[in-house]
């Protein structure tokens, strides 16, 4: 059973193997010199040659020695019967394959078979011997790393042998052997630095001397560690194996030692690391954890939490334990996404709060575009401009017919971009359009020296569709020092502003106008703002209020507007989901799809009823039916008397148009 266990192990690494191979070679060993089990030995060293031989070339020194004893002792079991002998001396060829330096046990092996062995080597290879001083360095040769003996077998010819050390200068010399011949060389190499050798925990850290790295630790400590990771509550396989440092010349010298989600060891050395020069053992070092948090959450649902490429997980997701540092982070939307470069901070706190955006997929191009290498260069980093869209390359290959097919199947995207010729030369013609079909068209010139320009400005151009307020109307009067206030609501009213007295400042900046008004209100910070009227400093209640996405704006991108209200509306409830329905409404009357718009603000309720309240939902309801037929003329009087009982109702904003006079005459206008 041993032996087909054996025969069942993957041949590509042998880390899994060890243990059963390791232990097999020893029990081979055990039942025929303890035992005298001959025949059950050599069932379990074939099982061995079984496993090891077909990696035969690939193996380390280690295996190879194992292989190699494993011929050794099969040649000798099979030596012992005449009908096998011919296979052992096949072992012994094997054995000067694979390493013709290896020498026979010779307590095992019989005269003879050890002789056959030396007379084979010494006719097919040319024999060096070598002396090292320092003994412990490194033996290439040919570029390969040699096991260190007294005496190597190797072929005759070229070889380039190099002898290295750390902290030493190394040597490589170029040798001629012939066929049958015998080389003698004494290699002495010569100190020029002090080595420091490094073990660190976590295993994979960096280790930089002044400022450079040398290296990244590695491997598993050795046995004789084991001291030291008692003593730091590690296991063996925890602490890294030995890497050193080279080149420690004289002066002092700092070392760092870093890892991720570690906090950073500094190190200094001082001069007598290197005067005299010599090799020095660091205690092992282990680095203290550091992270910080991470919370995500979303109004919208069904967000997917990936950090560097790695999912972490369904939002909303709390205190997630993240390395200091920055990262890359991407939320996965059933529709949308959303990415953003973030720095967590050791010890620290990171909250954010998040909602999908539009994704952009160019199309490619169609048509003989000119200048079309210059132009998909653009576009390809087109991503790294954009701040309200994903952005989704082309793919190589693929035309634009099926790349709109492939979107749209797959959902991949919301808004597609597709580059298409034009009858004249020197233009291209930009599509954007949604998968319903809502486009728009811009005229380019590819040769100009940033003709995306107008589109990333358009494309980042998302307007607010909530305003902050102060509870006041302002006009601009001739003579006056700031604002006019012609109404104030309840809240502002109780705070003490009053009517017909100008506004000077807010916040203690100076207001002179009503556009200045507003824009230090943009600005304001918190619930309350002060406002100085007649030199009388009033605390206001600041709220937030609606306002009506523009229609026919020329610096707006109505097919990005349809495609991040319909992402926006996923997520929305209460008055929120009211104004984005209406919003939405307004963007597919921009396209002039009233059934469209009918369908979005038809059940759509908001509790509030001053301002873009509920009686502008009603407008726009009865504007959507009457643009539908004469059918639809008593559902949308029906909808312009409810909008015509909404007296603090307005249009556009809270200092809008009243929407009672607006219904009013959309309702004269319905009669003959």
């Amino acid at each position: 059973m041993l032996g087909l266990a054996l025969l069942l192990l993957p041949l590509g690494g042998l880390r899994g193997q060890d243990p059963a191979l390791k232990d097999a070679f020893a029990a081979a060993k055990t039942q025929w010199a303890m035992q005298g089990d001959r025949e059950g030995a050599a069932s379990r060293f074939e099982s061995i040659l079984a496993a090891l031989e077909p990696r035969a070339a690939a193996l380390d020194d280690e295996w190879r020695q194992v292989l190699c004893e494993t011929y050794n002792w099969l040649a000798v079991l099979e030596d012992r019967v005449p009908a096998k002998r011919p296979q052992a001396a096949k072992r012994l060829e094997a054995i000067l394959d694979l390493d013709p330096s290896f020498e026979l046990d010779r307590s095992l092996t019989n005269t003879r078979l050890s002789a056959a062995y030396e007379n084979a080597r010494s006719a097919r290879f040319s024999r060096l011997s070598l002396t090292l001083a320092p003994g412990d360095g490194e033996l290439y040769l040919d570029g390969k790393s040699l096991r260190k003996r007294s005496s190597y077998f190797l072929n005759p010819g070229s070889h380039v042998l190099r002898y290295a050390k750390p902290g030493f200068t190394p040597q490589e010399q170029r040798l001629e052997l012939t066929p049958k011949g015998t080389r003698t060389m004494d290699i002495s190499l010569t100190r020029n630095s002090s080595t420091v050798r490094v073990n660190t925990h976590p295993v994979g850290a960096e280790v930089l001397v002044d400022g450079k790295s040398a290296g990244i630790t590695r491997g598993q400590a050795p046995a004789s560690m084991i001291s030291y990771t008692e003593k730091l509550g590690l296991t063996l396989d925890q602490l890294s194996a030995d890497l050193i440092l080279e080149g420690i010349t004289p002066g002092r010298h700092r070392i760092e030692i870093k890892a991720p989600c570690h906090k950073t060891r500094l190190l200094e050395l001082d001069e007598s690391f290197a005067t005299p020069f010599s090799d020095h053992t660091l205690e092992p070092v282990k680095l203290q954890s550091s992270r910080g948090t991470l919370s995500v959450d979303s109004p919208t649902p069904g967000g997917i939490l990936n950090l560097g490429n790695q999912a972490m997980g369904n939002l909303p997701i709390k205190d997630l334990p993240v390395c200091p540092g920055v990262q890359e982070l991407r939320v996965d939307y059933p529709e949308g996404r959303f990415t953003t470069r973030i720095e967590v901070m050791e010890g620290k706190a990171l909250a954010l709060t998040v909602r999908p955006r539009p994704r952009l997929a160019f199309l490619g191009f169609e048509g003989s575009v000119p200048d079309r290498d210059r132009l998909q260069g653009l576009i390809d980093h087109l991503g790294s401009r954009l701040t309200q869209v994903e952005f989704i390359p082309s793919a190589v290959g693929e035309h634009a017919k099926a790349a709109l097919e492939r979107v749209r199947n797959e959902k991949s995207a919301e808004l597609t971009l597709l580059a298409r010729a034009t009858a004249g030369q020197s233009q291209v013609e930009l599509v954007l359009a949604t998968l319903e079909g809502n486009s728009e068209s811009t005229s380019i010139k590819p040769l100009e020296q940033d003709p995306l320009e107008p589109l990333v400005e358009r494309l980042n151009r998302v307007p607010s569709l909530r305003t902050p307020w102060a509870g006041v109307f302002l006009v601009d009067l001739p003579n006056e020092p700031g604002p006019w206030p012609l109404q104030v609501e309840g809240e502002a009213e109780k705070a003490g502003l009053k009517l017909h007295l100008a506004i000077t400042h807010l916040n203690g900046q100076a207001v002179a106008t009503v556009a200045a008004f507003r824009k230090a209100l943009a600005a304001a910070q918190g619930e309350r703002a002060t406002l100085t009227q007649g030199g009388v400093q009033i605390q206001v209640p600041l709220s937030s209020r609606a306002l009506e996405l523009p229609l026919q704006a020329a610096d707006l991108c109505y097919p990005l507007m349809l495609a991040d209200l319909r992402l926006r509306c996923l997520g929305a409830s209460g008055d929120e989901a009211g104004f984005t329905r209406l919003n939405l409404a307004l963007a597919y009357m921009h396209f002039r799809q009233y059934a469209k718009a009918l369908e979005a603000l038809r059940d759509t309720r908001v509790a509030a009823t001053t301002g873009v309240s509920q009686g502008t939902i009603d407008y726009y309801r009865g504007l959507c039916l009457a643009s539908l037929g004469p059918a639809y003329s008593p559902e949308a009087s029906q909808a312009w008397k409810q909008a015509a009982q909404s007296s603090g109702a307005t249009l556009f904003g809270p200092e809008g148009p009243s929407v009672k006079q607006a219904a009013t005459q959309a309702l004269e206008s319905l009669t003959p």
